[in-house]
């Protein structure tokens, strides 16, 4: 029996098994590491939006202290706000699902 991408010589004889199980955590390595590599971004991803938020809040709290503008449009803040929590979650529920790829492997 012939096992796609690996050479004639190990689909023959006893090395085929060594070889298909070499092969199969082969795979498996390289997922794994794809998987930790997307988790690494997600984690970075979170604290780069944490201090968009952080800075976009600190800023425009700074601002209102100088310009002493509308009470209102301090409230549009929250939008911002929001748009980052939202992706901050998005972000979260995408490690959450490699982390459960991780385990299962």
């Amino acid at each position: 029996m012939l096992i796609a991408g690996m050479p004639d010589d190990l689909n023959h004889g006893k090395g085929a098994k060594e070889a298909s199980t070499k092969l199969l955590l082969d795979q498996l390595s390289n997922e794994y590491k794809i998987l930790q590599d997307k988790i690494d971004k997600i984690g970075a991803f979170k604290f780069t939006t944490r201090g968009w938020s952080l800075t976009l809040v600190v800023a425009s709290c700074i601002g209102a202290t100088t310009a002493k503008p509308p009470p209102r449009l301090l409230w549009g803040l929250i939008v911002f706000v929001l748009v980052f929590l939202v992706l901050e979650r998005t972000q979260t529920g995408h490690r959450e699902i490699f982390w459960t790829q991780v385990r299962r492997s």
